[in-house]
């Protein structure tokens, strides 16, 4: 057991570090946040930018533990902002129209009924609602009919392991 040297409560060792506790730190850091937005903002942008890998791992992470709730925030950022959202879709779709015209494609044939989505996860066998399943142009857009149905994650690990390889 530890005291800490702000609150003056006697804690475990564990939870007091260069004698003060968690809690009275975590206080000190959200009052320095409030007085000061613009530095916290700067040093947020200068850590982002010194350490990109690190920084991609927690977003992700917390993105993966506060699943509805960024679920929830993106929903909010849509229907605030819809021009926007609109905006970078059509960005992306002039930016890459091989990859618009696969999706489309694919699309328009489940929707005709010549495609059918299966049940589950091609990679994890996961049930699966046909909604939430994803058309993974494995081998390029150039066969656009010709694709591997993932879940959100296996789809996301799927680009990352592609994306990573020389």
């Amino acid at each position: 057991m530890k005291r800490c040297s702000k609150c003056g409560v006697e804690k475990e060792l564990a939870r007091v570090a260069k004698g003060v506790c968690r809690e009275c730190e975590a206080a000190r850091i959200r009052a320095r946040r409030a007085t000061n937005p613009a530095q916290h903002r700067e040093e947020n942008r200068k850590y982002r930018a010194a350490h990109p890998v690190r920084y991609r791992e927690l977003a992700r992470a917390r993105r993966a533990a506060n699943r509805e709730r960024e679920r929830e925030r993106q929903r909010r950022r849509y229907a605030d902002n819809p021009e926007l959202v609109i905006e970078g879709i059509k960005r992306s779709q002039e930016a890459c129209p091989g990859k618009h015209r696969a999706r489309c494609l694919l699309h328009n044939a489940v929707r005709r009924g010549e495609i059918v989505k299966p049940d589950a996860c091609q990679s994890c066998h996961e049930p699966t609602p046909r909604h939430r399943l994803h058309g993974h142009h494995w081998h390029g857009y150039d066969r656009p009919l010709d694709v591997e149905w993932l879940c959100s994650i296996c789809h996301g690990t799927r680009h990352r392991k592609t994306d990573a390889a020389p």
